[in-house]
Parts: structure tokens; sequence; C-alpha cells
């Protein structure tokens, strides 16, 4: 096969036509905190980061728990576009990951089904497993192309010729599941953009060389002496100023201990609650999620203390993802909708 530049999804609707949204399009479930690398751009790397406006806890997440989570996705009137199995650990670590997969998958709400992981725990034994349950992709984050260069950001003893193995056996066996691999810009010395497409252009469907950039100063740390100037996005573009933040209206987060986050950053907005407490569907059209995206469409990301120092809008935006341009016409069909009174 002859692999597809850049790893993330290209099948995407104009945004501001479909909100807002019954159901969500992403769900970003983290079902582990737990991780076996310490990459030095990473969350992991430090132990005074927050999650979900409470101290980082490395945790699994427990099966009862996770059981109540597939069983509240029926609530949703739709079905969710997307699964992603990643968070801030490593999802291979999770003892049940390919039970997680396959649950995902019988419960007839969930599209697909990706798991972002570093492929240093994926065996030929849980690739096959990952496999049966109906994974729809695996996506591998490599930290280099060499030992030397795993030990140096991931603090990791895993020998690289041992990944690489992991991504070629999954490669051989994977069927209709779609394998990409994407690598970080930092990991590459002078060169080996070069070696890395040529290790993996015929093994998987997608390849990418993104940019890391700091997006862990709004949970509590600080990174930037690890990263490089950008000069582009994860689609090829160039990095622009976006003045609205399409993640409050497309995605939602539940972490380990069954925290709801609202967007993708683990911050709290003050309406979320455990899904112990309250389900998903009934957190995601609550009053204080609207409030929350009628702020974000009425006075834009800069009022928000914490969005204005996030870089992920800049550094991942997309043409069908912008809302510039459409926010009265969104805030219209809210109102008639009765989610919002202004």
């Amino acid at each position: 096969m002859k692999a597809q530049i850049g790893a993330w999804e290209k099948d995407r609707q104009q945004l501001h036509a479909i909100l807002p949204l019954e159901t969500p399009l992403l769900l970003e479930f983290h079902p582990t905190h737990i991780c076996n690398f310490r990459c030095n751009y990473c969350i992991q790397s430090s132990e005074r980061a927050f999650a979900g406006g409470k101290p980082f806890k490395r945790e699994h997440m427990n099966w009862d728990l996770f059981k109540l989570l597939v069983q509240q996705l029926s609530d949703f009137p739709g079905e969710i576009k997307m699964v992603s199995c990643a968070g801030m650990g490593e999802p291979l670590t999770h003892p049940r990951i390919a039970d997680m997969v396959r649950l995902f998958k019988e419960s007839g709400k969930v599209k697909k089904v990706q798991i972002i992981t570093n492929a240093s725990l994926l065996t030929r034994e849980l690739s096959h497993q990952l496999i049966d349950a109906g994974l729809d992709q695996l996506k591998v984050s490599l930290q280099g192309v060499s030992t030397e260069m795993y030990q140096i950001i991931a603090k990791s003893p895993v020998p690289w010729e041992t990944i690489y193995g992991n991504i070629q056996y999954f490669s051989q066996i994977k069927g209709a599941s779609k394998l990409s691999v994407k690598i970080g810009d930092t990991a590459l010395r002078n060169g080996e953009d070069e070696i890395f497409h040529q290790l993996f252009d015929d093994v998987c469907d997608a390849v990418g060389i993104e940019h890391i950039y700091n997006m862990w100063n709004v949970n509590g740390v600080n990174v930037e002496d690890k990263l490089k100037d950008s000069q582009q996005t994860v689609w090829g573009l160039e990095p622009r100023e976006i003045l609205f933040c399409r993640q409050r209206f497309t995605t939602f987060d539940i972490l380990p201990d069954g925290t709801f986050c609202l967007g993708g950053c683990h911050r709290r907005f003050g309406f979320e609650h455990n899904i112990r407490e309250v389900p998903v569907a009934e957190q995601w059209n609550s009053a204080g999620a609207n409030q929350v995206r009628r702020d974000m469409l009425v006075n834009g990301r800069k009022a928000d203390p914490l969005c204005r120092i996030c870089e992920g809008g800049s550094q991942n935006w997309h043409p069908e993802d912008l809302l510039e341009g459409h926010e009265e016409e969104i805030l219209a069909r809210m109102r008639a909708k009765e989610l919002i009174s202004d």
C-alpha cells in the first residue's frame, strides 16, 4: 500500500451547518491514565499536572464504570461518529482494552472506534484480539525511529526494533482495520523524515509528521522548551488564529474515574458531574453545556483566560470546522430549540 499523507480524519462535514448537536461527533475516551512512557512533552512527565480540575491521578477505569458509560450512550438520539481511546495514558496498559472495543462496537451507538497507542505493548496476541473485537483504526504515535531517541524522549527501555516489529505484524493481519502512524517533528533528526517514510509508507494506510505544540499549559504543565516553531498544522495547513473553539460543540471526554469533560480540554465549567451521578447525554445537552457554547459564540476564545493560552485551535484548525461568520445563525438555531434564552 502507499500511505495517505496525514494521519487524521479527512471525512468531515461543514460544522457550522449542523450545529447544535444533540449527539456529539466524538467521544475522547480515557480508559486509563497509566502510561509506560514518560515523554518529555507530555503530561505524564510531570508530577504537578491537573485533569478534570483535580490533580492528575494514574489509574485504570474499572469495568463496571465502563459498562455504565456504554449503557448511557443509548440515551443519545443518534450515533457517535468516533470513539477515540487515548486520552492521557497508554490504552494498551488496560487489561480489558479489547473487551472495551468490542462493547463499544456491539452497542450500536458508535460508528468507529480507534485506539491511539505507542505500540510498545502491541503483542501479536493483542493485535488479534483488537482486530477480532472490531477495531476500526489503530493510530500509532512514535517517539523516534531509533532506540536512542526513544530513550531520550520517552525514557523507554523498549527497543525500537520491538515497536517497529509490532507495527509490521499488525499491518500484516489487520484486514479491514486501518493503520496510521504519526511522529512529532521533535522526534526526528535531520534527514530522518525520509527514513520515516521509507519505513512506513508501504506499511500503513496513513502517515504524518506533526508539530508538537503546547497544549499542556492549560493543565498545569509547561513544556515550551521541548517545542519547535510550527510551519504547518496536522492537516498540512498554515497555523492561523481561531476565534471560536469547535471542541465545545463536537466533543466530550470521559476520564478513568467517570469525570465528564466538555470539549476535550479537561477543565471544569461548573455544570459537570461524574457519570455515576448524571448520565452523559443529560450533561451534553444540559443548560450549563449550552451556556458554555453560547458564551464561546458571543465572546470568542480570547475572552476565556484558559482558551486564550491554548494553542489547540490554531494548530488543529480545518476549513470545514470554522465557525467564524456563522455564529449568529448557530445562536438562532439554539434559541429556536430553546437551548438558550438570550
